[in-house]
This record gives C-alpha cells, structure tokens and sequence, in this order.
C-alpha cells in the first residue's frame, strides 16, 4: 500500500492564487471606493437635510447638482476650525489633498437614495429617507441660473452643490463644500467638517460661510 505524501503547492499555483487574491483586492477597493462618497452622505443625511426644517417640511425632493463642486478653503490658515483645534499635520493633508481633488466627477443619484436596513438580531429595519434626491445636468442648472425655468424655485425649494469629500491620510477626518440657491441671484456656502466615529461619519461642525 503506497502512502499519500503531501505534496506542496507547485511554483505555478503560488504565482496564480496570489494573483487571484490581488485581482479581487483591487475589484473590492474600486467598488468600495465607487460607494465611498455617497456612503458617507447616507451616514449625515439627518443632519444635513434635517426633516423637521420648516422650509423642508412641504417638499418631498431636495434637488442637488449631478457634478461634483469643488471643496476648497477661504483663508490661507487655521488655528481651529469652529471652535475645534485641528493638527497642522491634517490641514496639510487636506490642502494636498485639494489640490490633487478630481474635477467634474458625478454623484450616483442610485447610490445616494439608498434604503438603508439595518438587522438587528432577528429583526430587519427598513429606513427610508425623508426625501428623494434628485441630481440636476449642467444644462437643467443653466436654464434655473438664466431662470428660463421656474420649476425648482416653486415655494423657494432650494438645490444644492455638494462638493468633493476631501479626506486627512488616515481617512478619519474630512471636509466638504456645501452651496444653496433658494431663488435667482440668492445664495450661501459653507465648509463642511465631519468625522469618523465608532465606523459612522458624523458632522463636527461648519466653517469659511459665505452669502
């Protein structure tokens, strides 16, 4: 009777699993990286567009611009930022980063009206958002700016500009522009500040207002 040796993975098989491992990382990065921004948009939405507004009470869409701003500072330096001391090591690589930011990149409409559900042992919660977000073309903003269209203004029904998410390396902090036009000619912008905390992004605080 012969005995079964082990025989141990032949150069070629090594070759091929470590390349099966590597192409399945990078499938999961890009997908990963895809939802990145809209993920954390779900995770602030509440304090973002909070439902209980007065203004937002009578509508069931809040419409934003389907290209991405772009995320940038107005002072030149920060000793804190909203009342929050921020190392220099996070405002250089936020400035890096801003400078690197990709422009003219699109928000995923799909991704971002997403119905979260969340299992908590045997039971399933289904939590829908408040509102439906609509992204608007370049063509459908420029007939609102030229106000040839008076759709979106009905009631003063805002529509939003968010722009590139702009992490620190460690991807725990990060920074975005926010800019509202409630009618013709009337608009505001700020900074938003948001954090990772116990793995959910939340809002810190706002700064660099403009009107």
């Amino acid at each position: 009777m012969k005995a079964n040796f082990y025989k141990p993975p032949t150069k070629s098989f090594k070759v091929m699993r470590k390349l099966i491992i590597f192409i399945f990382s990078v499938i999961s990065f890009f997908n990963t990286r895809a939802q990145t921004d809209e993920q954390i948009i779900n995770d602030i939405f509440d304090d973002m567009f909070d439902p209980c507004q007065e203004r937002l009470l009578r509508i069931d869409t809040i419409y934003i611009a389907e290209i991405k701003g772009k995320t940038f500072f107005i002072h030149n330096s920060y000793e804190n930022i909203g009342g929050f001391d921020i190392p220099a090591n996070i405002i250089s690589e936020w400035k890096d980063n801003i400078a690197n930011q990709v422009i003219q990149s699109k928000w995923d409409e799909r991704r971002l009206n997403k119905i979260d559900t969340t299992f908590v042992g045997r039971e399933t919660f289904i939590r829908k958002k408040p509102f439906f977000l609509k992204c608007l073309s370049e063509s459908e903003i420029k007939k609102i700016v030229d106000n040839q269209e008076s759709y979106y203004f009905t009631n003063q029904e805002p529509f939003y500009s968010i722009g590139n998410i702009i992490f620190d390396k460690s991807k725990e902090n990060a920074i975005f522009r926010v800019d509202v036009s409630s009618s013709p000619g009337s608009s505001l912008g700020y900074t938003v500040f948001i954090k990772k905390i116990f793995g959910k992004w939340v809002i810190i605080t706002s700064f660099d207002y403009w009107i």
